[in-house]
């Protein structure tokens, strides 16, 4: 996926993938992420927390749903 810093509106040029099987410490010491990024342009970190209980098995006849995450400081361009 591709993010977009939620201060200055700067979009990561390349894919960035996250994964439920890793966690990271926040800056600060607010708690755990799956995913920490810090902005190339301003320099603030935004972290993305994957909700675990909302991915479902991927099959062809189900409906086509993708995991939904939980977007606290980073925006979706």
């Amino acid at each position: 996926m591709k993010l977009r810093c939620a201060n200055c509106g700067e979009t990561t040029q390349k894919w960035i993938y996250a994964t439920t099987l890793e966690l990271k410490d926040v800056k600060g010491g607010r708690g755990k992420a799956h995913l920490v990024v810090k902005c190339k342009l301003c320099g603030r970190e935004n972290n993305l927390q994957i909700l675990e209980d909302l991915i479902r098995p991927y099959s062809v006849s189900s409906e086509k749903t993708t995991p939904q995450p939980d977007i606290r400081e980073v925006g979706q361009p």
